[in-house]
């Protein structure tokens, strides 16, 4: 468990595991990408404090899934 700033709650929360959506590293230190239960998103750099997080939209490569065999998402089995 780990506790950050909320930028929505205007408070410390704690948070567990599996609130961390990423963890990647920067010149600053380690990077911990979190989603608090009420639905913020925020960055905690080892030893700063958390800052809010704009998150992108996630990518979907269809034509990946389709040359897998996968079957088609339009099709319904009856």
């Amino acid at each position: 468990m780990f506790v950050v700033h909320c930028h929505e709650h205007g408070s410390s929360v704690l948070l567990d595991m599996s609130r961390v959506e990423g963890i990647s590293t920067s010149p600053e230190g380690p990077v911990l990408d979190w989603r608090c239960w009420c639905g913020a998103r925020g960055r905690l750099v080892a030893g700063t404090r958390s800052e809010p997080r704009a998150v992108a939209a996630p990518v979907v490569e269809l034509e990946a899934h389709r040359r897998t065999g996968d079957t088609d998402p339009d099709q319904v089995a009856s």
